[in-house]
Order: C-alpha cells, then structure tokens, then sequence
C-alpha cells in the first residue's frame, strides 16, 4: 500500500481494551472492507471518544505490524446524519 494521503468513511470501533474494560485502541470500519487500524497517536486517540459514530478521516494510510492496513489521522469529522447512511 505504501503511505499516501486517503479520505475514507466508516464507523469508529473499539479493537483492543485495558483490565478494566476500556478501549485503549480504534479502527475504522468500511462499507467496502478496507479496514483501518487507527494509529494511536494524539488525534487518533480523540477517536476513542466517539465510538460507534459514522466519521470521515483524513490520513495517511500504510501496512503495519501483520500486513494490516493502519492510518494516521491528520483530521476527522464526524458525520451528522444529513448525509447518506453508508451501512446498511
């Protein structure tokens, strides 16, 4: 994939937790199964505040640890419910 700057929309989900049950780590799930680990740097760990919410991201996109697809959010915006459901 190499690192290139990407626009993609999805749903914010919990990937891993604490001891206590917390979400420590993110990923952005798309309508096309282009999944997303979110780097946990300081933008990217604002997205463990709106779990569960429709956002688009822009970021750069590269492989990680596994050959899983992560991205490094540059900035978000949480999408409002005006625009168009993209999971059905």
């Amino acid at each position: 994939m190499g690192e290139a700057l990407s626009f993609v929309t999805g749903i914010i989900v919990p990937v891993d937790w604490d001891d206590k049950g917390m979400p420590v780590a993110a990923a952005l799930l798309t309508p096309g199964g282009n999944d997303y680990y979110i780097e946990p740097d300081e933008t990217g760990s604002q997205l463990l505040e709106v779990l569960t919410k429709e956002v688009e991201l822009q970021g750069q996109t590269k492989k990680g640890p596994q050959g899983r697809s992560m991205i490094s959010v540059q900035k978000y915006h949480l999408r409002t419910g005006e625009e168009p459901c993209i999971i059905e």
